[in-house]
């Protein structure tokens, strides 16, 4: 996060993930797990089968790999929890982990939706 202003450093449970947030204005980097594309949609579907009861492991290494290429595997592995301070980035964190619960039921065969559809965290 690219931030002006008086500067504080945020850390993730990974010691090594730490993301810097101004008080007054923020802007994301790209590389920033915060970071939406303005492709980055709720109604975007990231695997080509969704998961059955049948294909779970071939699910798991596409949705793996499309999270990670969106860097957003950490609000599904739990390495990027919900902060407990900063507003501004708790609602970059709120918007980022609804957005990947959506991706998540995207993903989802219709008949198992019912399981995780009132998820309020990715990481479950």
């Amino acid at each position: 996060i690219r931030a002006k202003g008086t500067l504080n450093l945020i850390h993730g449970r990974n010691p090594r993930s730490c993301w810097v947030l101004s008080r007054s204005e923020t802007t994301v980097q790209d590389d920033s797990p915060f970071y939406l594309h303005h492709f980055d949609n709720p109604g975007v579907c990231l695997v080509s089968q969704p998961l059955t009861s049948d294909n779970y492991e071939t699910w798991r290494r596409a949705m793996t790999m499309a999270l990670l290429a969106n860097n957003k595997m950490g609000f599904v592995d739990g390495s990027i929890p919900k902060p407990t301070s900063l507003a501004s980035l708790v609602t970059s964190w709120e918007r980022c982990n609804n957005m990947v619960i959506s991706w998540l039921l995207n993903a989802i065969h219709k008949s198992l939706i019912s399981t995780i559809v009132y998820a309020k965290e990715a990481a479950f």
